[in-house]
């Protein structure tokens, strides 16, 4: 709302106005009565307050859009059917890995949850993909996709939107998805021959499990990364992510190659 004044502020402060008035007066059934305007006057100022912030968008669409954006959204909300999906908030390379099940890198991971819902700062006719990544939420709009981060608004287009999508193999020290993939067992000390390191009284095997990635980028900075408990829920939505960036016509038929590592 850049620097314009906000109406509930005014109404506040006129309000604490008038109550002093009225108690000056001496009535109180006039103040109760001035306290209750205040109230209805004020939750109607703050509803002007957030329409007045808000970027108001309107969607009509012409029968292909529709198709190709009914189709992404499909796609998308197949995703949410993984039993598990986790934001990888930092990862780096591990200097001892006998001290972690074997492992290269180590991750940092929460738990997300996928939905279709809208931004409070656009009012709009749509709900849309949204994705939650930290600080930031990611929402898939017909013609962009907006980055929200607090009170602060990005906007990336979809020709601008990088996917890439990879399987990986995660030692998973936590409880196992029930519709993950275990391509192996891992010991949680291991000997350089794969073997446990009997020194350790504790040592267990511990499950390593097939995941999907999907790691969004962007020339602008996005740079973030997922996990997805399920195979295969990923690949149809970078097919659809990609038709919404280069809808599939003749003339650009090359652009539509996308590789999805098995």
């Amino acid at each position: 709302m850049n620097q314009r004044t906000k109406l509930s502020t005014v109404v506040l402060l006129l309000g604490f106005a008038a109550i002093f008035l009225s108690l000056m007066s001496g009535s109180g059934g006039f103040t109760a009565f001035v306290v209750g305007v205040i109230i209805v006057v004020f939750c109607a100022a703050r509803y002007a307050d957030g329409i007045r912030r808000a970027v108001v968008l309107v969607y009509e669409f012409d029968p292909e859009v529709l198709y190709r954006y009914r189709a992404f959204v499909e796609a998308f909300e197949r995703i949410s059917s993984a039993k598990a999906i986790w934001h990888v908030t930092a990862q780096g390379n591990v200097t001892n890995r006998k001290r972690h099940a074997g492992a290269g890198t180590l991750i940092n991971r929460k738990g997300l949850t996928i939905s279709i819902a809208s931004p409070a700062v656009v009012k709009t006719n749509i709900s849309v993909p949204t994705v939650p990544v930290g600080s930031q939420t990611l929402h898939f709009f017909p013609d962009r996709v907006l980055v929200v981060n607090g009170k602060k608004v990005g906007a990336i287009e979809y020709e601008d939107l990088r996917l890439d999508v990879n399987t990986t193999n995660f030692i998973e020290e936590d409880l196992v998805p029930s519709d993950a993939r275990v391509v192996r067992y891992s010991w949680r000390y291991p000997n350089r021959d794969g073997g446990p390191d009997r020194r350790f009284k504790d040592n267990r095997q511990i499950p390593v499990c097939a995941y999907q990635e999907a790691h969004f980028t962007s020339s602008s900075g996005l740079n973030e990364l997922i996990q997805v408990s399920t195979e295969g829920l990923l690949a149809q939505f970078a097919k659809e992510l990609q038709n919404m960036a280069f809808p599939p016509t003749p003339d650009n038929a090359e652009k539509l190659f996308l590789y999805i590592p098995g």
